[in-house]
């Protein structure tokens, strides 16, 4: 008759066990990745960067007011001139995560408050022709388009491949604004935004380009509908 062996004896064998079983349970390794850029601007300044996938980011000018931001092809083909953030970021219409300036009444102080600017964008350049397809359909429905259409759309139009981000500003000098938030006095002062350091990261599939010489680091992916 075959006795048990000792506990002490049968660890290596448990533990082997153990270990292979923490491994199977183990959650796969992060599907994407993500890296940052920083940059500045002063009054009336672009700031342009590419981002791989053959996409730029840029912030640009809006007049007196400050910068609105989007994403675009760097090569613009017909039928790139969405931006490729407005298209896939919440609210498809009126003030928007990307208009960082005075507009909508907006005092100066409260655009560098705002903290952090999450968005979506597109991320291939193939895939805008469908995307400009849907939002059209989102902004323009047909006369006898019910909630379900108008929600499918939407969740066809969150279901392309994207990429997300956010845009801090962590400095700043500006005018500060004398009238209330959405003030519709004649004579409403709302400041002006003379100075912006902000911080960018955007977060892309694992196999997504990146540019070159920029590090990045795993991440989870976030998606269209989570932002």
């Amino acid at each position: 008759m075959r006795l048990p062996l000792p506990t002490f004896q049968r660890l290596p064998g448990l533990l082997l066990a153990l270990l292979a079983a923490a491994s199977a349970a183990a959650p796969p390794a992060p599907a994407c990745k993500r890296f940052t850029l920083q940059g500045e601007v002063h009054a009336g300044q672009a700031w342009q960067r590419p981002i791989g996938g053959g996409l730029v980011f840029r912030l640009a000018p809006d007049e007196d007011t400050g910068w609105h931001f989007g994403i675009r092809p760097a090569r613009p083909r017909a039928g790139d001139e969405l931006d490729y953030i407005s298209m896939m970021t919440l609210p498809l219409r009126g003030q928007h995560v990307t208009m960082m300036d005075t507009s909508y009444g907006t005092p100066a102080q409260d655009v560098v408050a705002y903290g952090r600017r999450r968005f979506a964008f597109l991320l291939r350049p193939q895939d805008a022709p469908r995307a400009g397809q849907l939002l059209h359909r989102l902004l323009w429905p047909l006369p006898d388009d019910d909630f379900e259409q108008t929600r499918q759309a939407l969740r066809q139009l969150q279901s392309l491949p994207a990429g997300s981000g956010e845009l801090r500003i962590i400095r700043s000098r500006i005018e500060r604004g004398r009238s209330a938030a959405g003030s519709t006095e004649p004579d409403a002062h709302f400041g002006r935004l003379h100075h912006l350091a902000f911080r960018l990261t955007l977060v892309v599939p694992a196999t997504a380009q990146t540019p070159a010489g920029v590090p990045t680091a795993p991440a989870a992916c976030v998606r269209p509908a989570d932002v």
